[in-house]
Formats: C-alpha cells, structure tokens, sequence
C-alpha cells in the first residue's frame, strides 16, 4: 500500500516526538522496521515496490488503520521531495514541526558533534564555507523557503504546522489539532522527552557506531541495529558528559542567526497567519 500522510520535517524540530504520538493513536499506521524511511530523499532509486514494502496491505488492513504513514524530517529540505511526493498520488496530508530556527541549529550542531566526532566550534558550524556543515545549519531552518515548493502541489489546508514550542508547553492542545486535522478522535497519548541533543562522553564511538547502522539500514539490513537498540545498546553509547562540558549558544550567535533567519521567519508567520512565540524576530 502506499502511504496517505507524511510528516515532512523539520529536522531537530519535534519530528519524533510526532512520529511516538502518532504511533500511541489506534488509527495510525507507522513502520516499526524503519522510523526514517528516507525514500523521496535518498532511497528513490530503489523504487516504489521497495517503499510499499514498508506498508504492508494485511497488517493495515488487519489493523483496520484509517491513517498509515511515516516521517521523515528530511523531507522538508530537499528540493525534489515535494513534486515526488505529490506523483505518488496517494498522499492527503502532511505535518510540520517547526522550531525556532536558532535552536534548530543550535540542536543541530550537538547533534553533529554526537555522530560526527568531530570537534568545532558553532560560529564555524552555521558560518562555515564548507557547504555540507551551512546547510545542516541553516537550510533547514528556512521553514517559509522550503515549504512554498510543497504549497506548489498541495493545498495549504493539507498541511498542518505544529510549532515545536507549544508542542513542549501545551501537548493536550497539538493533540485537539491533530484529532481535528485527520477526523480521528483524540486518543494520542503522551511521550517522554525523545532524541534530546546529548553530547556523548565517547563521540567517536558513537559516530562510529551511528555510521555502521546507517551502513546497514542503506542495504535494507535494518534487524541488525534495531535488536541492538532493543537490547540497549544506543543507551550505553548515549552516556552524556556533564552540563558543565557540554556546549552553550552564546548571544552574538543568537543575534547573527536573528538576522539570518528574520525574512524567512516572517514568510511563514505570513503563511500561517499568526506570530510565533520567537522573541528573537519580534524585538
């Protein structure tokens, strides 16, 4: 079967915490093999037969799901997922989680520092020349810039945009939207903190370790990590090292990524309809 929603992004913006509450509601369908699917992204090569496989019609069907999806947070970014997704022909929503795009990248560069083992600075992290690094940065916390290309074949009432601050301050309210935007009742249920930006005390490790399963997962091995993660395995890697360690956003960042990111904040607000509750574009 092919799937009838989406989540779209954004990166380090809320998309698991999505995808846990969207998998706790009976009438949703979510692959338990892959939680990133990465198909309109990095794996269309592989084929439609290779993506319907996530979706198998007798579990939905058994399940009696009125809803069957995935997220998958880079979807947002890449500029050809939004015509891809719209020839699938089978999608009717999408979801956004968006966050103030300062401490998207802020999360973001602790991600980085996680999986990488890298150590640099933040300023060369969102100011680097080096493409890769300003794109993880910055690109995905251009939310308006990168949604207009899905507003080219989807309806704006097909898309529902959570901010990632009141998805943290008020869930019972995300919930009441999201019963109201795929007509199912409220019966989400709510989830612990996830994915949270850590800075493991072993980063190389870690990153060696994050590096393999993405290794096996691209050869569609993906039993492999998942037992492993089961078992444990990724909390022993996630031991964190102490605040006191740990890297801190410093105001003349928060004010360069103010400027950067004001024109684009204010085309979504424009989009939306409503000011965000980002103090940093309202001053």
């Amino acid at each position: 079967m092919k799937p009838n929603f989406l989540g779209i992004g954004a990166v380090r913006g809320g998309s698991t915490w999505l995808h846990e509450v969207l998998k706790s509601h009976p009438d949703f369908y979510l692959p338990s093999k892959r939680k990133e699917v990465q198909y309109f992204t990095r794996f269309y090569d592989k084929g439609p037969k290779f993506y319907e496989s996530f979706f198998p019609e007798h579990q939905i069907l058994k399940s009696g799901c009125k809803w069957y999806g995935e997220i998958t947070p880079g979807y947002l970014r890449d500029s050809m997922a939004p015509e891809r997704i719209a020839n699938l022909g089978s999608v009717e929503k999408l979801v956004l989680t968006v966050r103030n795009p300062i401490d998207r990248a802020f999360s973001h560069y602790c991600w980085h520092l996680r999986v990488s083992g890298t150590e640099i600075s933040f300023k060369r992290f969102y100011a680097s020349s080096e493409g890769k690094l300003k794109s993880l940065a910055l690109d995905n916390g251009m939310y308006a810039k990168n949604l207009k290309r899905y507003l080219e074949y989807f309806n704006q009432d097909q898309i529902l945009i959570l901010p990632f601050e009141q998805i943290v301050k008020s869930p019972a309210k995300i919930f009441e939207q999201l019963s109201s935007f795929f007509q199912v009742k409220n019966e989400f249920r709510l989830v612990n903190k996830v994915n949270s930006a850590i800075i493991p005390k072993n980063r190389k490790l870690f990153g060696k370790a994050h590096r393999l399963a993405q290794s096996l997962r691209k050869h569609n091995l993906d039993l492999i990590p998942n037992v492993i993660i089961t078992l444990g395995g990724k909390k022993v890697l996630s031991k964190s090292v102490s605040k006191s360690e740990s890297p801190v956003l410093l105001p003349e960042d928060r004010e360069d990524l103010a400027c950067y990111f004001k024109e684009d904040v204010q085309e979504l607000e424009a989009i939306l309809g409503y000011p965000l509750n980002w103090p940093e574009f309202h001053s």
